[in-house]
């Protein structure tokens, strides 16, 4: 008796710890695996748990601590949840109905998520209204909501994944959102452009259009020079242009983007060609008839028998020395009219009568000793 009551007794504990979970708090853990790729459906990422080192009787998993994403008893060792990409994801093990091992956190890496499965592109339907182009994309998650915006500020329209987007065909950029949560989305550029239709920017001038088909001829025309300047070049990329070297000159559209420059380099400036002015003398003369402004002059007065040089009168200038008979003056900007002015020699070589008789005498013999005189004038005794 007293054996089958400690049987009974262990049978009851067993029961017992059976019944009441052991594991609530398990001290083991681990960390589970996280990742997605082309073959997952739109929106998801899958989550493994082999690290857990057993095969769990049920997985349950977590985001954000305490919000059940799926419970599952697949018995294989991963599953597929909704991506979430703010919140960290948890999962729990269970051994049986009540044990479990809680793993560590794990958060989506949001800039390696995020892809567009298909580049947003403009395409060209049969039932697309006139002036428009459908707006075609794909992503690899579900979004919240999508947004377009027009030159990077005006909000052009919302829309649900799915929905038709139809905007007007446009050279400038939109922009589509595609919202993943709560003011959290991803972006991405595009131009309204139909199919083998490129855009074509000229910096410093216009083109004949904005827009192009391959094969199309379109003209390039550079704006005026600014002050200075003149054309120089256009420098030209995803085309080959007839003439660079020429400020109006065509090219033929390729299939791709072409982008334009027209450039300018100074002016060729051509020095000014100086004046030259007139020098006019009287009774003697200049260096040089003409000169420009700045030019240094000398001035020199003749030789008149029986005359006695005075001093130079000069207008248009102003000479150094007045009364030397060769000086200098710096032209100005004017004609300049010089006279050299004179007065009567009084020497005897000059007098008449009885002074002339005597000099002739006096002048015979300082000839016949070698004593050649000058006369104040300048004339020879």
């Amino acid at each position: 008796m007293k054996t089958k009551k400690i049987l009974s007794l262990v049978l009851c504990l067993l029961m017992l710890f059976s019944i009441v979970p052991l594991s609530a708090n398990a001290a083991s853990s681990f960390t589970p695996t996280l990742g997605y790729d082309y073959e997952c459906t739109p929106g998801t990422v899958v989550i493994g748990w082999s690290g857990c080192g057993f095969k769990p009787y049920k997985v349950r998993i977590y985001s954000n601590g305490s919000n059940l994403l799926k419970e599952t008893t697949n018995s294989l060792p991963f599953a597929e949840v909704r991506a979430i990409p703010i919140y960290p994801y948890t999962v729990r093990a269970y051994k049986n109905e009540y044990d479990y091992i809680e793993s560590e956190e794990v958060v989506l890496n949001v800039d390696e998520f995020f892809y567009f499965t298909k580049t947003p592109k403009a395409v060209v339907k049969s039932d697309t209204p006139a002036g428009y182009v459908d707006v075609e994309f794909g992503v690899s998650f579900n979004p919240v909501g999508i947004t377009i915006i027009k030159d990077h500020q005006y909000e052009y329209g919302s829309y649900k994944y799915g929905d038709r987007i139809s905007v007007p065909v446009s050279d400038e950029p939109y922009t589509i959102r595609v919202a993943y949560g709560n003011n959290a989305y991803i972006s991405y550029d595009f131009y309204a452009l139909p199919d083998n239709t490129y855009l074509i920017s000229v910096t410093n001038g216009t083109a004949s259009k904005t827009t192009a088909s391959e094969g199309e001829k379109i003209t390039l025309t550079a704006n005026a020079a600014p002050t200075g300047k003149v054309f120089d070049k256009w420098v030209v990329t995803g085309a080959t242009v007839a003439d660079a070297t020429k400020a109006t000159t065509t090219f033929t559209m390729p299939a791709a983007n072409v982008t334009a420059k027209a450039t300018y380099k100074d002016k060729a400036v051509t020095p000014p060609v100086a004046t030259e002015y007139t020098i006019t003398v009287t009774s003697g003369t200049a260096s040089v008839n003409k000169a420009v402004a700045g030019t240094s002059i000398t001035l020199t007065a003749e030789q008149i028998d029986g005359k006695v040089f005075s001093h130079w009168e000069v207008n248009g200038a102003t000479v150094s020395d007045a009364n030397a008979k060769e000086t200098t003056f710096t032209m100005g900007n004017a004609d300049v009219t010089a006279e050299a002015i004179y007065d009567d020699c009084e020497c005897n070589c000059h007098a008449g009568g009885i002074k002339a008789f005597f000099f002739k005498i006096i002048n015979f013999f300082q000839k016949l000793f070698g004593q050649n005189k000058v006369c104040e004038c300048g004339a020879k005794h």
